[in-house]
Order: structure tokens, then sequence, then C-alpha cells
């Protein structure tokens, strides 16, 4: 069964006293990015500055990146795991990061596998993505969501064949990341 096309979402919002009506854009943070924030700001408040108001921004994430997170930060950033999980924690209430469950998705993975194989054919083969990351697009699909936010380039062009748009990542972010991973060897 193919998803239905996207509805028009609006969000009102109480502001002084003055009701504000406008559309709302669905963010959502695949792992990858949410490892990248926690290693690379020391508080959610400076990205909060760089341009991500709500409204009309709301942010998504899987369930699945919860763990996924906890344990990249351990594994491969050394951190001990209450120092992880308090981080992780930290970032979703700082940014009210709405959790989207696993809940039916499966009429998504279809579609998104054979997308996927499609960007593989066309781009190479380590453009794969894997499960996991195949079912956190199907639980942005299942959300509505508009805007992906990831630095994996095989989970990023997935996406944009689903007609998702793909937040640039600013390289010094990503820099800095592999700059903090190195220091660790």
């Amino acid at each position: 069964m193919q998803p239905t096309k996207k509805k028009k979402q609006s969000v009102y919002s109480m502001q002084g006293g003055i009701l504000l009506k406008g559309n709302i854009i669905k963010n959502g943070l695949d792992t990858s990015r949410l490892v990248n924030l926690i290693t690379v700001f020391s508080s959610p408040d400076y990205f909060k500055m760089a341009g991500y108001p709500f409204p009309p921004h709301l942010f998504f994430v899987s369930d699945i990146s919860f763990n996924e997170t906890v344990g990249i930060l351990i594994n491969k950033f050394n951190k001990t795991k209450e120092w992880a999980i308090a981080q992780t924690r930290l970032w979703y209430q700082s940014f009210n990061l709405q959790r989207i469950n696993e809940d039916l998705i499966e009429r998504f993975i279809p579609l998104i596998k054979e997308t996927n194989e499609s960007v593989v054919k066309e781009l190479g083969g380590n453009y794969r993505i894997g499960e996991e990351d195949t079912k956190i697009i199907a639980c942005f699909l299942k959300e509505g969501v508009t805007i992906v936010h990831s630095s994996d380039k095989g989970f990023k062009e997935t996406c944009r064949k689903l007609h998702m748009g793909v937040a640039q990542i600013p390289v010094k972010d990503l820099q800095q990341e592999k700059d903090s991973k190195k220091k660790l060897l």
C-alpha cells in the first residue's frame, strides 16, 4: 500500500494573548545528527539560536534513536553510560523532541527499501541504509516530517527521493565531531 500524500497542517499558538496561525514545519532528527549536536555543542541553547524557533518548527525523533545515540556516545566517544543517557535526555527535553514509536510503520518499509535500492543503483553501495535507518525513515513518513537532519549520506538521499527536504549540516559541525573522535584515538 502506497503512503498517502502529505496534508498541509497548521499550528496555533498563544503568544501574549494573540493567536498565531502558521504552517507546521516538522523536523526529523536522525541519530547521526543527534550525536553530532551532543558532541559538538556544550548546550542545546546554541543550536536553538541557529534559526529553528517554535512556532513553526517542531522536532521529531524515532524511539529507535534514543538507544542508538546512547550506544554511539559510549562506544565511539568513550562516554560513560550515565553521561550519555543524561545528555541525550537533556537534548530531548530542551527541544521538546516528539518521540515517534514504531507502531504502524510496516506499510512504509517496502517503499523505503525500494527507494534505497534505487539510490544504491544510482550512487553506489555506500549509500545502502540498514534496517534501523529504514525504520527511522518509516517513522518520519508516518509522522509527516518535512525536513530531515542527518549526516548519513544514504539516509539523506533516500529521504530526498521520498520528497522530504534535507537540512544541510554545517561543515564546521561535522569537522568538530571528527576532531572529537580523533582526540579519543
